[in-house]
């Protein structure tokens, strides 16, 4: 007998994934991102224990190192889907940290909230691939009436919900996460 409810469909298999900065905000979703990779490598400044957990490739790297464009030039690229998670001041990373995907590869970039403003946006990715698919995650806010400001930032949870949303959207060019509207 059915219950009317189509069964959850399988999540689909997202290839060889790296995932920058995701050991810290972005670990839950590292971990599941982890469930569906065929192999999965971590750039962060610390993401060995994670990587052990997650049988996933670690790379020790601080974008903010004078010496990480070279660093990541050395990287083994070839990558399906990329998820990226880095602050404006590593914006100049942004296109040798694309190069590492495959061609037609898909990228997932989180940016803050002051990417809503699309000029703002531009000067986070600098020099954008044309060769792949781009996806952004904007992190907003939520209102709270209890908060000083009347706002809130986003829980790391709703955070994770929100770049897994994406993964699972291919066609979805940017979701924002709360916002003014919360």
């Amino acid at each position: 007998m059915t219950t009317g409810r189509a069964a959850p469909e399988a999540a689909a298999d997202l290839g060889s994934v790296l995932v920058v900065g995701g050991t810290g905000m972005l670990r839950d979703a590292t971990c599941a991102i982890a469930k569906r990779a065929s192999a999965l490598t971590l750039i962060a400044r610390r993401p060995e224990a994670l990587a052990t957990e997650l049988s996933a490739t670690a790379i020790a790297l601080d974008l903010t190192a004078p010496e990480a464009a070279e660093k990541i030039a050395q990287i083994n690229g070839g990558f399906d889907t990329a998820v990226i998670w880095q602050h404006d001041d590593t914006a100049a990373l942004s296109r040798p940290l694309e190069d590492l995907l495959r061609p037609k590869g898909r990228l997932i970039r989180v940016m803050g909230s002051m990417a809503m403003d699309p000029e703002v946006r531009a000067t986070r990715a600098p020099d954008p691939r044309p060769d792949i698919t781009r996806q952004l995650v904007i992190l907003g806010w939520h209102p709270d009436a209890a908060a000083p400001d009347g706002q809130r930032w986003l829980s790391h949870a709703e955070i994770n919900a929100g770049v897994l949303a994406a993964l699972n959207a291919p066609a979805l060019e940017a979701l924002i996460i709360g916002g003014s509207g919360g």
